[in-house]
């Protein structure tokens, strides 16, 4: 069987000798069908690099969230502890004036004690 059927249908229907354009066209049907394997083959390439792709960016759209959560949760964690160590600052400088205050107190105590003391 001939590589070029469909040209060997169509000029051997008659009884005129085609030979030049018979040579011309089985020619170009072995260049199309070479060109149609070719991109058979392309095309199979194309769609696994394709899918491969895709699968590429589906992890790195699955990579991002992650990190975007990531930073999220970083953002939390930062604004928590400003609020623990603005907590603790002003725990610690309450703490102070307490402490200041008790000791006024307790030196005024003292001394009108021993005022009281000094009087009687």
């Amino acid at each position: 069987m001939s590589d070029t059927p469909e040209t060997d249908a169509f000029f051997f229907r008659t009884d005129i000798e085609w030979d030049d354009e018979v040579d011309f066209a089985r020619k170009l049907e072995r260049e199309r069908n070479e060109a149609r394997q070719a991109l058979d083959e392309e095309m199979k390439f194309h769609h696994r690099t394709h899918g491969e792709c895709v699968m590429a960016q589906c992890e790195l759209m699955d990579v991002k969230n992650e990190r975007d959560e990531a930073r999220a949760w970083s953002a939390r964690w930062k604004n928590a502890a400003k609020d623990w160590r603005r907590f603790a600052h002003d725990f610690l400088r309450r703490k102070r004036v307490l402490a200041q205050e008790r000791d006024e107190a307790r030196k005024a105590l003292r001394q009108l004690t021993n005022h009281k003391l000094v009087e009687d």
